[in-house]
């Protein structure tokens, strides 16, 4: 089992401009649509209740990419995963937790003896233990 290494990926300025226009596009849209539908006098009328609609749902939406533009520019990276070895003694039932190395599986014959009765020692266990701080999004 190896550690893989996070890789970080960067978006290019040119999507950002495009991503910006689209959400900008889309908000003055949606305004320009509530209006229409607001200024007309019967609110009842299915067209105008159809554009307020159609602008509040546009609105959301900008709001949903708003959210995955600043979610881009923090660094599209997943959770930082700590990869755990889990040694346990034959003899006493000792354990001890400590961090994976390379070249490591279960089973494996530990070096050191037990450290509480000097019997032999084995890889019981590889895990990973998720991240203790969670980012927020904003």
């Amino acid at each position: 089992m190896q550690a893989k290494k996070e890789e970080e990926v960067k978006i290019s300025i040119g999507w950002y401009f495009i991503w910006f226009s689209m959400i900008g596009f889309l908000v003055i849209f949606s305004v320009w649509m509530i209006w229409q539908g607001a200024k007309n006098e019967d609110v009842s009328n299915v067209d105008s209740l159809f554009k307020i609609v159609a602008g509040i749902t546009g609105l959301g939406i900008a709001v949903k990419m708003s959210l995955d533009v600043i979610k881009a520019i923090r660094g599209i990276k997943g959770p930082k995963w700590r990869y755990r070895t889990l040694v346990r003694c034959l003899n006493c039932k000792f354990q001890s937790e400590r961090e994976f190395k390379e070249g490591e599986y279960v089973g494996k014959k530990w070096d050191d003896p037990c450290p509480a009765c000097g019997g032999p020692m084995v890889i019981e266990l590889i895990y990973a233990k998720p991240p203790e701080e969670r980012r927020s999004l904003l």
